[in-house]
C-alpha cells in the first residue's frame, strides 16, 4: 500500500474566519449560499459514482478554498454512513445536512 509523505511546500491552512459562530460553515467563512450548493453537489458526486474515492475526487474538483474542502469532507463523511439505495436514508442524510449547517 501506498504511503502519504509529508510535502514540506504544501499550504493548507484551514482559516477560522469567525469563532463565535455556532454554525460550522460560518466558522469557515462560507455563506450560506455556498454552503447549500456544497452540500448538494456532495450529495450529487455519492450518487453518481459508484466508489467513495471516486465521489471525493469529484466533489473536491469543484472547491475553491480549503475551508470548502473541510466543510465538503464534512458533509461526504455523513452522506457515507448512510445507505444510497434506501430513500428514507436519502432523507437522513439531508436532514443531518441540515444539522450540520445548523449545529449548535
Amino acid at each position: 500500500m501506498k504511503q502519504l509523505v509529508p510535502n514540506p511546500n504544501a499550504d493548507f491552512n484551514v482559516e477560522i474566519l469567525n469563532n463565535d459562530e455556532t454554525d460550522i460553515y460560518k466558522v469557515l467563512g462560507i455563506s450560506e449560499e455556498r454552503s447549500d450548493e456544497i452540500a448538494e453537489i456532495a450529495k450529487l458526486a455519492y450518487q453518481s459514482e459508484e466508489y467513495f474515492t471516486d465521489t471525493i475526487k469529484l466533489a473536491l474538483s469543484k472547491m475553491e478554498h480549503i475551508n470548502e474542502v473541510v466543510f465538503m469532507m464534512l458533509c461526504l463523511s455523513k452522506i457515507h454512513h448512510k445507505p444510497k439505495d434506501d430513500i428514507s436514508a436519502k432523507l437522513d442524510m439531508l436532514k443531518l445536512l441540515m444539522q450540520l449547517k445548523q449545529s449548535k
